[in-house]
């Protein structure tokens, strides 16, 4: 805003009641926009009335009222009735304007936007009235504002308004990376935002009128480290104000975090949210009752993180940390924001944390089993693999019989961190599975597992008779594994494999029946060494393979 000319410096009785005429005619009119809806020959006719009284009353300057809780003052003097209520005037002050000026040169026009700001019903919006007072952009009425979180402060002994003395403020004190004087600020302070489009500190006078106090004057530029500095001063008075009062944030503070995600103005919004966690982080109230984290909940609501998706990933290293300090009484917010996210390294942190608060996050996964995004998919999937809970792997389970190769691939690499017994079933069954790499994924799930009642399933697929046609390799890899599991079953199936009469001898032939020596000798168990004993005797057992048994029996009678 342009600075208004200078105020007559002798006011006198004459001026004070053109001030009061003007503020009169003004009431009527604001009365009047109530009454007929802004529509009217009256009200036509006090428009009329009211440039006449702004040109009597800014004739000789600027027109300057101090704000009160009961009125407004010029020069010292009451010019509001001390007899009537004008809500408009104390919802000024609640709202923390301590200075209206009607500047020399102000048309109608200002002036009529003036009145349909104090007409508006507090209940029709959230802005209060210094915020629409500045989304109007007058150019002949300039607002100075001090945000009403600094009602009722202490005042130093340099006449300097200062927070952080004892109980709660000395908790803030502590949290400001300034310490306590970094909160020591004019009882006129203005640092009022323009939430219009764009995030923006205002510049004020660097003294107000009639009185000596200097007030600092800030022009700060959106980008540099100053404007962070005191937009974290900012919020750390408007966390004082909510830990006093136990509101939420005030509308100005909501409006800089609502303009810095419309503008995607990330320096803002992560200053904001990094010291509203700092504050939180020195609170000694309870998670729940904590005014950093009441603020953040009404910050936070799930647009404002569907604002945040985009950009966050890339700050996410910056801000996981404060996220995890707001969020410690609860986290619906991060869930909102999990939801906005792509999948990715960002996501899957986010998730963690969540998991950490105790939020089961199972549901969301499942049901975005059913979307028709691949990569949605194979990210739910991978999801409910971290998860691994009892929940998570039914999910999986059912996600296994899905028609794509590369779907039933994911689940199973997803599957090693879920309870081996919840997932026997669905596991033993891939190990006939059309593709090679699945079946192998799901053999190494169940061996790992070491769970004696999987060999049933092993046995059932070497059994089969498609694993005869199946490469050498795999079948060695079965027959392994399958050797892993020590019980009477197995070993009996390798006896048998050593018992099977082969009118040819062939490589592959012959190479099954070493593995089968092998897997008794791994077994180990008096029905294995047995078994081997008695091959012995046989006679259709190629040489190299009865050599082979000699050679373990050696071994055995050397260890026993």
């Amino acid at each position: 805003m342009k600075p208004a000319t200078a105020e007559s410096s002798t006011p006198g009785g004459e001026r004070a009641a053109s001030v009061e005429a003007f503020l009169g005619t003004l009431d009527k009119v604001v009365r009047g926009i109530r009454l007929y809806e802004g529509h009217g020959d009256l009200l036509e006719r006090l428009y009329v009335e009211l440039e006449k009284k702004l040109r009597l009353a800014t004739d000789e300057g600027d027109v300057t009222l101090r704000v009160a809780s009961f009125g407004l003052l010029h020069h010292g003097t009451l010019v509001t009735p001390e007899n009537k209520r004008l809500p408009y005037l104390f919802r000024l002050f609640c709202d923390g304007l301590r200075e209206l000026t009607i500047t020399h040169g102000a048309s109608l026009a200002d002036v009529k936007a003036l009145t349909e700001v104090l007409a508006q019903d507090p209940r029709a919006g959230e802005d209060d009235l210094v915020t629409l007072l500045w989304k109007r952009d007058l150019r002949g009425v300039e607002v100075y504002a001090v945000d009403a979180l600094t009602t009722g402060a202490e005042i130093g002994p340099d006449g300097q308004l200062v927070l952080g003395r004892h109980g709660a403020k000395a908790r803030l004190a502590r949290a400001s990376t300034e310490g306590a004087l970094a909160l020591a600020l004019s009882s006129d302070d203005v640092r009022a935002i323009h939430p219009d489009d764009a995030l923006a500190w205002v510049h004020v006078a660097s003294r107000f009128r009639g009185e000596p106090a200097t007030v600092a004057a800030y022009a700060l530029d959106v980008a540099d480290e100053p404007h962070a500095r005191e937009l974290a001063r900012f919020v750390e008075i408007a966390l004082a104000r909510a830990a006093r009062d136990d509101g939420g944030p005030s509308p100005l503070l909501a409006g800089a975090w609502e303009s810095a995600l419309a503008q995607q103005d990330t320096e803002t919004a992560m200053t904001l949210v990094e010291t509203l966690a700092r504050v939180a982080e020195h609170d000694l109230a309870p998670p729940a009752d904590s005014a950093p984290r009441r603020v953040w909940r009404a910050l936070a609501t799930p647009a404002a993180m569907r604002a945040l998706a985009p950009w966050y990933p890339r700050h996410a290293a910056r801000l996981a940390a404060s996220l995890a300090t707001l969020a410690a009484g609860g986290g619906p917010e991060l869930v909102a924001l999990l939801l906005a996210l792509p999948p990715g390294e960002a996501s899957a942190a986010i998730e963690d944390l969540l998991r950490g608060l105790g939020v089961d996050l199972t549901p969301m996964y499942r049901t975005r089993l059913a979307s028709a995004d691949e990569a949605v998919l194979l990210d739910a999937i991978a999801a409910l693999g971290r998860i691994g809970t009892d929940e998570a792997a039914d999910a999986l389970c059912e996600i296994l019989r899905h028609n794509r190769t590369q779907v039933r691939a994911a689940v199973l690499a997803a599957m090693k961190n879920c309870p081996p017994e919840r997932i026997r079933t669905a596991v033993g069954r891939t190990l006939r599975d059309m593709d090679h790499e699945n079946r192998l994924a799901s053999l190494r799930l169940l061996t790992v597992s070491r769970d004696p009642r999987a060999a049933g399933f092993v046995l059932s697929a070497v059994r089969d008779r498609e694993f005869a046609t199946r490469e050498t390799g795999e079948q060695e890899t079965f027959l392994r594994a399958l050797s892993s599991f020590r019980d009477g079953r197995t070993a009996a199936f390798f006896r048998d494999l050593l018992d099977e009469v082969h009118l040819t001898r062939s490589r592959a032939i012959s190479a099954r029946q070493l593995l089968a020596v092998q897997a008794l000798v791994e077994i180990g168990n008096p029905e294995a060494e047995e078994a081997l004993r008695v091959q012995l005797k046989k006679w259709h057992l190629p040489r190299e393979v009865k050599d082979a048994i000699r050679v373990a029996l050696r071994d055995v009678d050397a260890r026993s």
